[in-house]
């Protein structure tokens, strides 16, 4: 479509009923997290951000982190109310 951003196009591929979400997909999803190096990176940027001191690329970058963070946000939601929703494997 036209003038979709990149965030926008992701989301949409990765829209899923959280009843979709099998239980071993479920905690795949939940074990997904940022690597300590990518959490120092990002409080570097944030605490730039803060400051005003952000270089275009930075700004780049941080958004990018943000991006990838709410999108997880929002599997990592759906996922604990998938495995709410569904009975344990026995």
């Amino acid at each position: 479509m036209i003038g979709e951003t990149a965030t926008s196009v992701i989301q949409r591929i990765l829209q899923v009923d959280e009843s979709q979400l099998s239980q071993t997909a479920a905690k795949v999803v939940l074990a997904l997290h940022f690597s300590d190096e990518d959490r120092v990176r990002i409080q570097e940027l944030a605490d730039k951000s803060t400051l005003g001191t952000l270089t275009p690329s930075e700004s780049d970058e941080y958004e990018g982190y943000v991006v990838a963070a709410d999108i997880l946000a929002l599997w990592q939601s759906k996922a604990r109310l998938s495995m709410k929703q569904q009975p344990a494997a026995a």
